[in-house]
């Protein structure tokens, strides 16, 4: 039985065969990567390394790509651009590097095979999936909830992961890091939002309200503001929410935040969830001393290290894996936590020059008006991933950040689509 959908582009798309084994077993590959429940499937499977479960999906998407793909002899700038900018350049700075980094070559790999796998999906699929990222972000929450309260369930996740498994109160979730679990939820979020229409607002309404309860359960300062910036650019900007119930909605959410906070403390029965904690990381923000805070001290002693090596070699830098090289030499003593440092590192102002025509693009295609974004959400959407980058240098290496490029070429049509999507 077919039926007929309509994408983002307002084109009509067949459904027929809509739901073929392959469509949702890649579908579950993405969920699980979405979430990094993965991390609970190589447990319950007893692999005991992530390495294997990343090649895993690695090989899924080469295998997906391979049946799904299609070639073009029309190449389109943003393709063009992202091959370039995801694998080209970090593949072509080995030349130069004092050493071959093959796991990191092997990552790049990884992360633009997923990518291409995403945009294969979005495109082909168009809005057949859409509650994919709704249970994603209430199961991930749910990973935040309970790493709060039984950190010990995450024990073994994190021995594989060479991670930690309790930051003393902080929500660190299926992604074993409180800062890494706060701007996953907001690159969540944002596939979220380029997937409601006007029938779902309310249902967006709720995941926001969701969403900012988690982050702030996370207790990460740089996730709040990704937060506050992302919700400030979406109701207040974007055509989807048009008319003078938007910025009602925005400052319930703020205030909706502080009240189920409140509430979690007469729900906890025992659970010693310690509000004032959470509270306290927000109010430090505004506080005139913020800089003797020890975490935002120690990170400012990382990045004067930082300048220092960029200032060695600004053009086009130490070449891929350079950071990695220079904090185990010892030539930097802490990470950076600032994605637009890694860069300059790695390669340089090149690497800027990549980013700013990346943010172009992705602000030239949000605000197509076949979208209804508009041109002030687009600059909102790309200003969240800004602010996330000033955050943490871990950006290019979330998969849920390739993922949500994958949507974006997929369902708004950076790469030309065959006439029959099912065939």
């Amino acid at each position: 039985m077919s039926a007929v959908i309509h994408n983002q582009l307002g084109e009509e798309v067949n459904t027929k065969a809509s739901f073929s084994i392959l469509e949702i077993g890649f579908a579950l590959i993405l969920f699980l990567t979405v979430t990094q429940t993965y991390r609970l499937v190589a447990v319950i499977a007893g692999i005991d390394q992530i390495s294997v479960v990343t090649g895993l999906i690695t090989i899924v998407c080469s295998v997906y790509i391979a049946i799904f793909g299609r070639i073009s002899t029309r190449v389109s700038l943003p393709s063009l651009y992202t091959v370039l900018a995801v694998l080209c350049l970090p593949a072509t700075t080995l030349l130069y590097a004092p050493s071959v980094s093959f796991r990191d070559l092997l990552l790049q790999l990884h992360y633009f095979l997923l990518f291409l796998g995403a945009l294969i999906f979005f495109q082909r699929n168009g809005q057949r999936f859409q509650l994919i990222f709704v249970i994603a972000l209430l199961v991930s929450v749910a990973g935040v909830f309970a790493s709060i309260f039984w950190p010990a369930l995450f024990l073994k996740m994190a021995a594989a992961a060479s991670a930690r498994y309790d930051y003393l109160g902080r929500g660190s979730g299926f992604f074993l890091q409180p800062n890494l679990m706060a701007y996953n939820l907001t690159l969540i979020m944002l596939m979220l939002y380029l997937w409601t229409d006007r029938e779902r607002v309310k249902l967006f309404l709720y995941m926001t309200l969701i969403y900012a309860v988690a982050v702030f359960l996370t207790g990460s300062r740089g996730g709040m503001v990704a937060a506050g910036t992302f919700i400030l650019g979406v109701y207040f900007f974007g055509k989807k929410f048009k008319g003078g119930r938007s910025l009602i909605l925005g400052i319930l959410i703020f205030l909706s935040v502080i009240i189920a906070a409140s509430l979690l403390i007469s729900l906890s029965g025992g659970l010693n969830l310690d509000v004032n904690y959470y509270v306290e990381r927000i109010g430090s923000m505004f506080s005139e001393s913020i800089e003797q805070d020890g975490s935002v001290e120690h990170r400012i002693a990382f990045q004067s290290e930082f300048l220092k090596r960029i200032m060695e070699r600004p053009v086009f830098g130490y070449g891929l894996g350079a950071v990695s090289r220079m904090l185990d030499n010892n030539q930097l003593i802490g990470a950076a936590h600032n994605q637009f440092l890694d860069v300059a590192v790695e390669y340089g102002v090149l690497g800027w020059v990549f980013m700013l025509i990346g943010a172009g693009i992705m602000v030239r295609v949000l605000a197509n008006p076949s979208i209804r974004l508009g041109r002030l959400c687009a600059f909102g959407i790309v200003l969240t991933l800004f602010v996330m980058m000033l955050g943490t240098n871990m950006v290019f290496s979330m998969q849920n950040f390739y993922m949500f490029l994958g949507m974006i070429f997929g369902c708004y049509g950076f790469i030309p689509r065959p006439q029959n999507l099912n065939s």
